[in-house]
């Protein structure tokens, strides 16, 4: 399956790359804004599945839905799954209209995001309300099956031990080797 993933935040972006390594989603392509992707080419007839991370509640209504369409527009079978992060409280009306195939609300590890891709691409519109967003530093920000930090979207296995870490020893150990605390 052909995948782009749109996120502004180029830690968020390389996150979303890394837990579709190893799934049917193959990227084809990364970038910031749909916009960029315009010379971006897609076998005809062969569905798209794109991946547009938004910042939830202060999302310009205008900006994703016009990014939407454009997804939709180059890409003949596309659908698009939304990727929010934030702790507000949402607005399931304002969400509809986006009119997305598929919706993450503060995405909590790569099984469910897969198993959301799997859903949409069953033509069924999937809405995740995920837990609010845990502050940095807690237990609950890091996927230990997959080693990767959902909040910036990082690879963690360099930097940790494979047991499962203690919540108060949840830094990586290797940021004192770079030179920071």
């Amino acid at each position: 399956m052909s995948t782009i993933v749109i996120a502004e935040r180029a830690l968020l972006r390389e996150g979303l790359v890394f837990l579709l390594q190893h799934t049917p989603y193959k990227v084809i392509a990364a970038a910031a804004r749909a916009s960029e992707l315009k010379g971006v080419r897609v076998p005809p007839g062969r569905r798209t599945l794109a991946l547009l991370q938004i910042e939830g509640a202060h999302s310009n209504v205008e900006e994703v839905s016009e990014s939407i369409e454009l997804l939709r527009s180059l890409f003949s079978d596309c659908r698009v799954v939304v990727i929010a992060e934030g702790s507000d409280p949402i607005d399931i009306q304002r969400i509809m209209t986006f009119a997305p195939d598929g919706y993450i609300l503060n995405l909590g590890s790569g099984d469910i995001l897969v198993k959301l891709l799997e859903l949409t691409l069953m033509d069924q519109q999937v809405f995740v309300l995920g837990h609010r967003t845990p502050p940095p530093g807690s237990a609950a920000a890091v996927d230990n099956r997959k080693r990767v930090d959902l909040r910036l979207g990082l690879a963690t296995s360099c930097c940790q031990s494979s047991s499962d870490p203690l919540p108060t020893t949840n830094a990586p150990r290797c940021a004192s080797v770079s030179g920071s605390k």
